[in-house]
């Protein structure tokens, strides 16, 4: 079948038409749906900045009173605390004196010559104190422009009253006077002597002691007295003498009598002791 050629480019020319206007459809639809999903992100984020933008009350700085001291305005600063503790009425050093910061577990103690270092913040107050001065506070200023600071601190020595503590021996009176009861008393004087100086003790301490100055100036000069006196000649010798010899006897005869009596009163002194 053969189809003339002016119909077949009516066929063409409409076909043509119909798939022009199917894109135009599209890309019309395409851009309507882009401008709309544009224009809702743009509401949302209108929305979000109008909830979250503060109020006049909320960007108004908050208002001070008029108690606030300037030091809780400003902001602490560490530094170096240094110094020397002395007495106020001599200036003498103040040793382990205690240096704390009030408040808390923080300290040192002076050393034997009065110093101190350690580290503290502005704002601090340091307690000094030591046993029988009045304690001293002092604050750190905080317009302290450099990081150390160093002081002289003189502490006024203090008086204490305390009460009166009478302290007893023993718990109780009739502790006392049981213990009172029981005493047993030395010996007395007389009864001390007679002990530290009976014959047997003296010859005791006589034999145990030594020659003293004098008696060694003594022996000294008796001795270069008998060598004088036989310059020039033989010394005697005893040992061939017979009257030393009979000297020497009677001595020892009259020394063993009195050791003998001593022996016997010693026996009846103790006897005497245990018949009473």
């Amino acid at each position: 079948m053969l189809i003339p050629s002016t119909c077949l480019s009516r066929y063409v020319s409409a076909a043509h038409l119909f798939w022009c206007g199917l894109l135009l459809f599209g890309a019309l639809n395409r851009c309507s749906t882009a401008y709309g999903a544009e224009a809702a992100a743009t509401e949302t984020a209108g929305a979000t900045k109008t909830a979250a933008a503060p109020s006049a009350a909320e960007i108004a700085p908050p208002a001070t009173s008029e108690t606030d001291t300037p030091s809780k305005v400003k902001k602490e600063r560490i530094i170096q605390f240094s110094g020397v503790l002395v007495d106020a009425d001599d200036l003498s050093p103040l040793p382990y004196a205690t240096i704390q910061i009030e408040g808390t577990n923080r300290g040192v103690i002076s050393n034997i010559n009065g110093f101190f270092t350690f580290v503290a913040a502005t704002g601090e107050r340091i307690r000094f104190s030591s046993v029988g001065y009045r304690p001293v506070t002092i604050l750190l200023s905080d317009t302290l422009t450099e990081d150390r600071y160093s002081v002289v601190q003189s502490m006024v020595k203090d008086t204490i009253m305390l009460t009166e503590t009478v302290i007893y021996p023993w718990p109780s009176k009739e502790k006392f006077r049981e213990a009172f009861v029981q005493l047993e008393l030395p010996e007395s004087e007389a009864d001390i002597l007679r002990k530290n100086f009976t014959l047997a003790a003296m010859r005791e301490m006589a034999k145990a002691g030594k020659m003293d100055a004098g008696m060694n100036y003594r022996n000294l000069m008796q001795y270069q007295a008998d060598k004088l006196y036989y310059k020039g000649q033989l010394a005697p010798n005893n040992l061939f003498n017979p009257f030393a010899w009979a000297k020497f006897l009677q001595k020892w005869r009259a020394q063993k009598q009195q050791d003998k009596k001593e022996r016997q009163g010693g026996e009846f002194e103790e006897y005497d002791k245990e018949t009473e």
